[in-house]
């Protein structure tokens, strides 16, 4: 026997006044059979409807025999009658049973065209909620549908249209008010092709609104469990990027991006990460800083400008074995270090040119290293001891000055006797201390051993002359006592004790060669240089003493002569 699961809209001519109790089949659905011919009705039939094909005719049982129920006529056009609320209608199956699976209409449609339900609200202009077709479902846990719609084919489960209000409404107190779900098609897709949440799409999907959180991914998984929520961007046939966060707890959850073109979105690599802490890694998926890099070595490993694609022309920071490169990308590129001055400007405090050049405080070094002259009571460098530090100062009147930290302290250069010597002045020097050019001692200068000397030798020298009258020379200037005027001229470290010497004024008239006047007007005196006029005074005063011996022993002859003259005429006179 035939049965057909009654899922259209349908009248039975009944008797005003009349009810008809349809019982349902052992699956939950109300069945009403389709025969060819009637039997005797029994009591245990009573209350069956069967649908008779020959006359189409609905016939029910009263427990003796079949009477006409009424006739149906396909499709159903029909008034409804007047009902208040939605408990009215045309015609309503209603299932109460409390347990187990129940249905209250369902219907099967094997052909070509129609629908298995469709329903049709004709008022145009209602005062109150009107529907086509209206559905509750008064189950209380997961498990119970409203309304349930499929297709087995590339159809529509469930359709909504509208020419100018809401193709779809969903409401909901504490459940789910909409479950879209589909196995291949579309699960919810706007006219457009555009899914908009909140406001009118202008993107595939465009999701806004007053709320401050727009779109939540959330695994309900346990986080001890190492479980991700995972968000995958796909090209073609590749996965090429995703955003997925991953741990097992407070302290170990990060958010990491990926990148890679892949088959499957488990070849992605993991590229940044960003820790429970805040902590962000570029290749590291556990960084132990606020910004750490992989470990990898690298000569570019992070670059702020690229003059060319290469390892070397740019402007970053590098990694190499044991070396950390601060790179610019050219010769005339320089490291500069600043400090703010204000708000509008800041101060270069070093620059460590392209060329290798290093200045400090000074934005055009021109040497190996060139730093700016010093203004704090500590000169333009400072080497600390370990209590004082010794100093290096270019005055600001134009003087330079070397002096160690402490009193009493030594400056020693060459300290080695291994060691070359020391120039003081252009030239090679022979000795310890060469000075090319003239050397002025405000003291006294002290010769332990050895001898101090100056250059003589004939192969250095030419144009000679002999000195002149040197002895009236010597005989025109003064040697005197006297003392230094220390208060005056403290920076010349004069001594206390008495002196002996020359007034440079006087001497520079008869022997200007012997004194030099600096660049401040003051005269000072080469006394090595009296040496050779004292020599030669010396010589002329010999000559002087030779001659006067010579002609003494004339006068001596002479008058020894006399003498012998004088004894002969006195022995004259005596006989």
């Amino acid at each position: 026997m035939k049965k057909i699961v009654v899922f259209i809209l349908f009248t039975m001519n009944l008797a005003l006044g009349q009810s008809v109790t349809l019982q349902p089949g052992t699956n939950g659905f109300v069945a009403i059979p389709i025969v060819n011919s009637l039997n005797t009705c029994s009591v245990a039939e009573k209350g069956n409807i069967k649908y008779l094909s020959s006359d189409n005719q609905f016939y029910t049982c009263n427990g003796s025999i079949w009477s006409i129920l009424g006739t149906i006529a396909l499709p159903f056009q029909s008034s409804a009658p007047t009902f208040t609320g939605y408990d009215g209608g045309t015609f309503k199956i209603t299932n109460n049973n409390p347990t187990g699976e129940g249905i209250a209409i369902n219907a099967t449609f094997t052909g070509i065209d129609g629908f298995a339900l469709r329903a049709m609200a004709t008022n145009t202009n209602p005062t109150s909620v009107s529907g086509a077709i209206y559905a509750t479902n008064a189950s209380t846990n997961s498990y119970g549908y409203g309304v349930s719609g499929s297709h087995s084919g590339g159809g529509i489960g469930v359709e909504g249209y509208s020419s100018s209000g809401k193709g779809g409404s969903f409401s909901s107190n504490t459940g789910i008010a909409g479950y879209f779900s589909s196995n291949s098609g579309h699960a919810l897709v706007t006219g457009s092709g555009k899914v908009g949440i909140g406001l009118n799409p202008l993107a595939k999907l465009h999701v806004g609104g007053a709320e401050a959180e727009k779109l939540r991914l959330e695994n309900t998984t346990s986080l001890a469990s190492n479980v991700s929520n995972e968000l995958y961007f796909k090209t073609g046939d590749y996965f090429t990027g995703g955003i997925k966060t991953i741990g097992t707890g407070s302290g170990t959850a990060r958010m990491s991006l990926f990148t890679y073109a892949s088959g499957d979105s488990g070849g992605l690599l993991e590229r940044m990460s960003i820790s429970d802490n805040g902590y962000v890694g570029i290749s590291n998926s556990s960084p132990n800083a606020p910004l750490q890099f992989s470990n990898s070595l690298r000569n570019r490993k992070l670059v702020i400008y690229e003059a060319v694609n290469n390892d070397h022309q740019y402007i970053g920071i590098g990694l190499n074995s044991g070396i950390f490169r601060y790179q610019i990308d050219g010769t005339s590129s320089n490291h500069v270090f600043y400090a703010a001055a204000s708000s509008f400007t800041s101060n270069e405090l070093m620059r460590i040119a392209g060329t290798g050049n290093v200045g400090i405080g000074n934005s055009n070094p021109t040497a190996s290293l060139h730093v700016a002259r010093g203004t704090g009571g500590d000169g333009t460098a400072a080497f600390s001891g370990t209590t004082h530090a010794s100093h290096f100062n270019y005055s600001t009147s134009e003087h330079t000055f070397i002096r160690g930290g402490k009193d009493g302290a030594n400056v020693y250069i060459n300290d080695l006797g291994t060691l070359g010597n020391v120039a003081v002045g252009n030239g090679t020097p022979t000795e310890k201390l060469h000075v090319f050019g003239n050397l002025r001692v405000s003291g006294t200068i002290c010769n332990t051993s050895g001898a101090i000397t100056a250059c003589s030798d004939v192969r250095y020298k030419k144009n000679f002359s002999k000195i002149e009258n040197p002895l009236s020379k010597v005989l025109a200037i003064n040697g005197l006592h006297y003392d230094w005027r220390i208060d005056e001229f403290k920076e010349n470290n004069f001594s206390k004790s008495r002196q002996i010497g020359f007034i440079a004024q006087e001497l520079e008239e008869t022997f200007p060669e012997m004194v030099f006047t600096d660049e401040k007007g003051y005269k000072s005196v080469d006394y090595a240089k009296l040496t050779p006029v004292l020599v030669e005074a010396m010589k002329e005063q010999q000559k002087m003493i030779e001659e006067l011996r010579k002609a003494n022993g004339d006068l001596k002859n002479i008058h020894e002569k006399l003498e012998s003259r004088l004894d002969k005429i006195e022995s004259i006179l005596n006989k």
